[in-house]
């Protein structure tokens, strides 16, 4: 008895979890689960973006085995087959997040609205205040920035001048440098977050937060800087 009490709990503490990781509006929770995979594994952002979703569907797998029969009930493997799927679902792999995008064009390129001169390659990335979706990107960047030591350096240019303190109780180590909103709009064209790549004096790619994706992750983590 006292066994089957610990199967059950364990069962709904696991289907909790998965509930939990696998909604997209709950805080970011899967995204913050994918990071920590992307951390631990040694694969890329695309292959992990595979393997994340398949371990919150066994999270559920195995919530099923501890509370049901087995023999008793046959029709588990179908339960095991739409807990695998249903993260694919509810947080789906789409065919152009597989894709870089990257929009190169080699152009003439200045950051003297940041006074930053650029003596290599560097990530920019245009935040606005109030942005959630920028705060988010943050997180993304620093987890690819230790993934790789072939990332460009990342410099943050935003209107919020509350941002250090968000980095600082995040332990993200990055410095903003503060520019009027006008700026930022005028080189953005108005969506945030906003990323550039940059290596001294040309702008080699761009990328709006719909673009900046699985395989421009793993793009950017295997980028040298062209001298």
């Amino acid at each position: 008895m006292k066994l089957k009490l610990i199967k059950i709990i364990t069962s709904l503490l696991l289907f909790l979890l998965g509930y939990k990781l696998m909604l997209p509006w709950s805080s970011f929770a899967f995204e913050h689960f994918e990071y920590k995979v992307v951390e631990i594994l040694p694969f890329g952002w695309k292959i992990v973006s595979v393997i994340s979703r398949l371990l919150i569907g066994l999270l559920f797998i195995l919530g099923f085995y501890l509370l049901l029969d087995i023999k008793k009930y046959k029709w588990i493997k179908y339960l095991s087959l739409i807990s695998v799927i249903i993260p694919f679902i509810i947080n789906p792999v789409f065919p152009e997040d597989w894709v870089n995008s990257s929009k190169e064009n080699m152009e003439e390129f200045s950051l003297s609205m940041s006074k930053e001169k650029l003596d290599s390659a560097v990530f920019v990335a245009y935040f606005v205040e109030g942005c959630k979706f920028c705060k988010e990107a943050a997180l993304k960047l620093e987890v690819a920035k230790k993934k790789s030591e072939s990332f460009p350096e990342i410099l943050i240019l935003s209107n919020d001048d509350k941002l250090d303190n968000y980095f600082e109780e995040n332990n993200l180590p990055y410095k903003v440098k503060i520019v009027p909103l006008k700026e930022l709009l005028q080189n953005s064209g108005g969506s945030f977050p906003y990323f550039q790549l940059v290596n001294k004096d040309k702008l080699i790619a761009e990328w709006h937060n719909k673009d900046f994706n699985y395989a421009v992750l793993d793009h950017l983590s295997t980028f040298a800087s062209k001298d």
